[in-house]
């Protein structure tokens, strides 16, 4: 009885409810429940420090801390964890990144139909505007999802 007594203490308490709720957090992602964790240990902290905190003082540093770490944290964390996602559409990052480069006609290219190219060492499949025999060496010009648009060097 006396050892579990040990743990009954508010900072202990406070301490323990965020951590469950930090892993609340892992199991739903959503960058809410953490800060809550957050508020929670801010709380166990303050518990410790003000023995005589009643749990009107403890309710309120967990509800005031939490909104503060929601409102003025999750802007940033936020950014940090989706990275370049919301900046992709603006730096251009979907266009082809192989706009300009050459590569060589693997198998023959009908127009409206797919045929093969070999770039760096590797085989895509292609479309062109105009029929391309093997050996042809192309110019990409274009991408759509994994299938690269190309047209002959000498026709520009």
């Amino acid at each position: 009885m006396e050892f579990l007594k040990q743990f009954m203490r508010p900072d202990i308490i406070w301490f323990l409810v965020g951590v469950l709720l930090f892993l609340f957090e892992l199991m739903a992602p959503g960058l809410i429940i953490m800060f809550f964790g957050l508020g929670a240990c801010l709380t166990a902290v303050v518990c410790m420090l003000y023995k005589a905190l009643g749990i009107n003082g403890q309710l309120l540093i967990f509800l005031a801390s939490s909104i503060v770490f929601l409102v003025c944290l999750r802007w940033w964390l936020k950014k940090v964890f989706t990275g370049l996602a919301p900046k992709s559409k603006e730096m251009g990052i979907n266009r082809c990144e192989y706009l300009g480069e050459q590569a060589t006609v693997k198998e023959r290219i009908a127009p409206g139909l797919r045929g093969k190219i070999e770039f760096h060492g590797t085989d895509w499949q292609a479309q062109a505007e105009q029929a391309l025999e093997p050996g042809t060496v192309v110019e990409i010009v274009g991408q759509d999802n994994l299938v690269l648009k190309v047209r002959s060097l000498g026709s520009k």
